[in-house]
């Protein structure tokens, strides 16, 4: 089941939810109403939008006051639905054509569970593609240098739509981190804003270009951030996420 706020709890919450559960989408639900839907990353966005809207002074009172405001602000309406008794196929498929990470499973109008992202690369890893992963990787690797403060970082994932970032230092691969990473630490301390994002990151994993995809995804689900970088002789050479293994499963 997909993990739910209700719609007055605090933006704070719901983000601690997403990243307990390791998903970047929670229900927003009003007793046993399904309200909407907020995803992390459309939450990081509304945030930069108040970091620029605020001073520089005042920055850190504007992160305090955002992560106070309710869900119900955030949640996106309608939410995207599937039937019980959808495939995993055509799960994939619709999440693939709306860029969505979570589709709500209802039955007479109860939400039931939900199909995500991890799902879809269980999947993947199950029907054992081999052909290499290169072919179905974002090739175009977008990064930050460990010295970039986390509002950097979270500026670029705004602006490129990602979820999770790898880290370099000095042309190396440090780590990598996330969105709710990011977010989470805000939600701590306010103060993080300035900090170094290489405090919040975690170890990336690596495979080779030549990696069966259904081994790339096997790495994907043990990675916790939901990708695998690609090498290549020692080079970064892109980033498999759950985004493509669902790209993948769809066809």
């Amino acid at each position: 089941m997909l993990p739910a706020v209700e719609a007055d709890a605090r933006i704070a919450d719901a983000i601690r939810v997403m990243r307990e559960y390791g998903l970047y989408h929670v229900l927003v639900t009003s007793g046993e109403r399904v309200e909407g839907i907020l995803s992390v990353v459309d939450a990081a966005r509304s945030f930069m939008e108040k970091l620029e809207a605020a001073g520089d002074v005042e920055r850190v009172d504007a992160v305090r006051r955002f992560f106070e405001e309710r869900v119900s602000r955030l949640a996106t309406r309608p939410v995207i639905v599937v039937e019980e008794g959808v495939s995993m196929r055509d799960a994939a498929r619709i999440m693939h054509s709306h860029r969505i990470g979570c589709l709500p499973v209802v039955k007479d109008d109860v939400v039931t569970r939900a199909i995500c992202e991890p799902d879809v690369v269980r999947a993947l890893v199950e029907e054992g593609r081999r052909d290499p992963v290169y072919r179905h990787a974002t090739r175009r690797l977008v990064y930050v240098e460990y010295e970039a403060t986390i509002m950097e970082a979270l500026g670029v994932i705004v602006e490129g739509g990602f979820r999770r970032l790898p880290v370099l230092a000095r042309g190396a691969l440090a780590g990598i981190t996330t969105v709710h990473m990011l977010m989470e630490a805000l939600v701590a301390n306010p103060k993080m804003l300035y900090e170094q994002v290489g405090r919040v990151m975690k170890p990336a994993v690596t495979v080779d270009l030549w990696t069966p995809v259904y081994k790339a995804a096997e790495e994907v689900l043990r990675s916790n951030v939901g990708a695998v970088i690609l090498v290549e002789g020692g080079t970064l050479a892109g980033i498999f996420t759950e985004r493509d293994a669902v790209r993948v499963y769809a066809g």
